[in-house]
C-alpha cells in the first residue's frame, strides 16, 4: 500500500456509534477507537470528514479535538460524501496530501466507493477492532 499518511473517519457510525450494553439505542463517542487512536497522534494526520450536523453541537468536540488534528464538515463546504468530488477537494484543499497517501474509514457503502473512485484506500467500518486491525496492518507496511 501506499505511504500513508492521514488517517480520514466518518463521524456518525465509526467514530459516534450505538453503545453496546444500550437497550434503548443509545450512542456515545467509540472510547476504544479514541483510545486507540490517541497513540497515533504524530504518527499520522488523524481527521474526521462529517456530513453530521450533530458534531457542531456536541459536548465532546474539546475531546476529539485532542485526538484529531482537523474536523471537516462537509456539508458546511458544499460537499456530499457520496460524491467522489468531494474527497479530490478534501485532499487538495484541507488536507494537503496526495489522495493516494489517505486511508478513509466510513460505514456507508456509498462513500467508501466514491472515496475508491479517487483513489483514496478504503475500509467500510463493521466494528472497531477490525479497524484497529487495519490501522495496525498500515503501521507493519511503513
Amino acid at each position: 500500500m501506499d505511504n500513508i499518511t492521514t488517517l480520514l473517519f466518518d463521524f456518525v457510525g465509526v467514530l459516534y456509534i450505538k453503545k453496546e450494553s444500550s437497550f434503548f439505542g443509545d450512542y456515545g463517542l467509540n472510547e476504544k477507537l479514541l483510545k486507540f487512536l490517541a497513540g497515533l497522534k504524530g504518527k499520522y494526520k488523524l481527521v474526521i470528514l462529517t456530513s453530521s450536523m450533530l458534531i457542531d453541537h456536541t459536548d465532546f468536540i474539546k475531546q476529539l479535538k485532542e485526538v484529531f488534528n482537523e474536523v471537516i464538515s462537509a456539508r458546511k463546504h458544499g460537499l456530499e460524501k457520496y460524491d467522489p468530488k468531494t474527497y479530490t477537494t478534501i485532499a487538495k484543499e484541507h488536507l494537503h496530501v496526495p489522495l493516494k497517501n489517505i486511508f478513509f474509514i466510513d460505514n456507508n457503502n456509498n462513500n467508501i466507493e466514491a472515496a475508491k473512485q479517487t483513489g483514496i484506500h478504503t475500509l467500510l467500518f463493521r466494528d472497531t477492532d477490525q479497524v484497529i486491525a487495519a490501522i495496525k496492518e498500515l503501521k507493519k507496511e511503513d
